[in-house]
C-alpha cells in the first residue's frame, strides 16, 4: 500500500498511541505532498474514525460543517440538519459524545482534523480554545485525536502530544515506487522528486523517466509546472521575494554579499527571509562538516530538489514553454546541463548510501560535505563525502564520479592522501563512480576491506 510505504516508524507511533487505552492526540506535519493524509486514510482504514477536512472557509462555516458531520455519523442526523449555526464547544461536545456511544469490541474512536492550519489561520483565538476544550471535553474518553498540521512547541499543553513529521524519502526508499526503472532513472528520478511521495506517484513505469520529465515540466498543462510557486504562495505572502532569492542561490549566488548583489535585495531584507527558507527546508546553509566553526566558508544552496531542478533547469526557459516549445528548450539546454545537475544529486545520494550502511554504532551519524581553502595558495580541497560518528571520533570519506568514465587506482589514491587533512581518523574509503572502475582499480582493491568501490547499480542494491 502507498500509504504505508515508507513510513513504518510512523505508523508504529500512531498505532502505540491508538493501542493505550485513554485518550491520545497527535499532531502530523509536513511539506505538501508528503502523504500526510494518505498515511492517516491508511492508518484508519480499519478503524472506527471520522475524518474531518477543513477547508478555506470562516471558520464557523467549518465549525457547523464538522458538527454536523459528527452528529450524523453519531446516529443523530436530525439534529444535524437543524443545526444554522455551531462553535467549538458544540464541536467538541459531539465528538466526545461519540467517543463514548461505540458498541461493544468496535475499537477506540480516530478522529483527524485534516487541513488544521485553514483553522488556526482563520482566527488566531482558535487555538488556544482548541486546546482548552480538548481537554475539558475530550482528555477523559477513549479517544485518539490527531491533527494534520503544526500546534506550535510554545503552546501550555495540559496533556502530552505525539508530534511526527514526515521527511521526504531517502533515495532507497524513493526507488520503490518505480522499481522496474533502471538505477539511472530511479536517479533521475529521485533528483527531480527528492523523494516527495506526491510527486513519485506521477511517475508511471509504463513511460520514459525523460517523457514524464517532458510532461511534467516542460508542457503549459505541465502538473508540478508551477508546483513551486503555489508552494511559495501557501507559505509566503511576497512570492516576489522570495521567488528572487532562490533563482540567484540556484544560479550560483551562495554566500549573503553575492545573493545580495544578484538578487538586488539588501541584506537586512535578505536575512528574515532567508531563515524562512532555511525553516521551510528550501534553502540550507551548509558548512563544511567536521569545520562548523568557519562561518566563512558557509554557502546557501537549495535543499528542496524541486525547487532546485525548477529554478536551475526549468524557470530559465519558461518563456518558451509558454510558446509551446518547451520539448525543443528541454532538448537542446536541458539535456545537456543535466549531467552537472545530476552530480550533485548524485552525492548526496552517496552521503545517503555511507550513512546508511554504517552499521554496529548507535550513536548519531551525520555526513557532509568537506571544504577548506588554503589560505596561502587559495587553492580549494574538496571530500565530496564525509560521514562521521563524534561519539567514536570516526570518519568515512568518499568521492564522486558521475558520469566522467571508468574510475583508476590513482583516484582511490588521491582520496586516502586526502583523508590524512581530517583532523580525525578515517576507517574505511568509498570511490563512488557510475561509470565504473578500471580492472586494475578493481584488481588492487579486491581485497582491501577498508576500500569499497561503488557502482550504480550497487547504490540501488536494496
Amino acid at each position: 500500500m502507498m500509504g504505508f510505504l515508507g513510513r513504518e516508524r510512523e505508523f508504529a507511533l500512531l498505532d502505540e498511541a491508538y493501542q493505550k487505552e485513554g485518550f491520545a492526540m497527535a499532531s502530523v506535519t509536513g511539506r505538501r505532498g508528503i502523504g500526510k493524509t494518505t498515511l492517516l486514510h491508511e492508518f484508519c482504514r480499519d478503524k472506527r474514525s471520522l475524518f474531518l477536512s477543513a477547508k478555506e472557509l470562516k471558520l464557523e462555516r467549518n465549525l457547523e460543517d464538522f458538527t454536523k458531520e459528527v452528529l450524523e455519523r453519531s446516529g443523530m442526523p436530525d439534529l444535524g440538519s437543524m443545526i444554522s449555526s455551531a462553535n467549538l464547544q458544540m464541536l467538541m461536545a459531539a465528538i466526545g459524545r461519540m467517543a463514548e456511544s461505540r458498541a461493544a469490541g468496535t475499537g477506540k474512536l480516530v478522529v483527524v482534523i485534516d487541513g488544521f492550519t485553514c483553522l488556526t489561520q482563520a482566527d488566531e483565538a482558535f487555538l488556544p480554545d482548541f486546546l482548552r476544550l480538548t481537554e475539558y471535553e475530550l482528555s477523559n474518553k477513549d479517544l485518539l485525536f490527531v491533527v494534520i498540521g503544526e500546534i506550535p512547541a510554545k503552546q501550555s499543553l495540559s496533556f502530552p502530544l505525539l508530534r511526527i513529521r514526515l521527511e521526504p524519502f531517502d533515495y532507497r526508499t524513493a526507488a520503490l515506487f518505480t522499481p522496474s526503472y533502471s538505477e539511472e532513472a530511479k536517479l533521475l528520478t529521485y533528483g527531480v522528486t527528492g523523494g516527495v511521495p506526491g510527486y513519485l506517484v506521477l511517475f508511471d513505469q509504463e513511460k520514459a523517466v525523460m517523457d514524464h520529465i517532458r510532461d511534467l515540466f516542460f508542457s503549459v498543462k505541465g502538473a508540478l509546472l508551477n508546483e513551486t510557486e503555489n508552494l511559495l504562495r501557501q507559505y509566503y505572502r511576497n512570492v516576489a521575494l522570495y521567488q528572487t532569492l532562490i533563482t540567484v542561490i540556484a544560479r550560483g549566488a551562495g554566500r549573503m554579499n553575492e545573493i545580495a548583489k544578484a538578487s538586488y535585495y539588501e541584506t537586512p531584507v535578505i536575512s528574515p527571509a532567508m531563515k524562512k527558507l532555511i525553516a521551510a527546508g528550501i534553502v540550507k546553509k551548509e558548512l563544511s562538516i567536521l569545520n562548523e566553526d568557519s562561518k566563512r566558508d558557509s554557502v546557501y544552496r537549495i535543499s528542496d530538489s524541486i525547487f532546485r531542478f525548477y529554478y536551475s533547469l526549468v524557470s530559465p526557459g519558461r518563456s518558451a514553454i509558454e510558446r509551446g516549445e518547451g520539448e525543443n528548450y528541454l532538448e537542446t539546454v536541458v539535456k545537456p546541463a543535466l549531467s552537472d545537475y545530476m552530480a550533485v544529486v548524485f552525492a548526496e545520494v552517496c552521503r545517503q548510501y555511507t550513512l546508511l550502511h554504517w552499521e554496529g554504532e548507535d550513536s548519531a551519524k551525520e555526513a557532509g560535505e568537506w571544504r577548506r581553502k588554503d589560505p596561502a595558495t587559495g587553492v580549494s580541497d574538496i571530500i565530496d563525502v564525509v560521514a562521521v560518528c563524534r561519539a567514536s571520533n570516526i570518519a568515512r570519506i568518499g568521492s564522486c564520479r558521475y558520469r566522467k568514465g571508468s574510475v583508476e587506482p590513482e583516484a582511490v589514491e588521491k582520496l586516502e592522501e586526502k583523508g590524512r587533512m581530517l583532523a580525525i581518523g578515517v576507517d574505511r574509503l568509498y570511490m563512488f563512480s557510475s561509470g565504473g572502475f578500471y580492472p586494475s582499480c578493481l584488481r588492487k582493491y579486491r581485497d582491501d576491506t577498508r576500500v569499497e568501490l561503488v557502482t550504480l547499480k550497487d547504490l540501488y542494491e536494496i
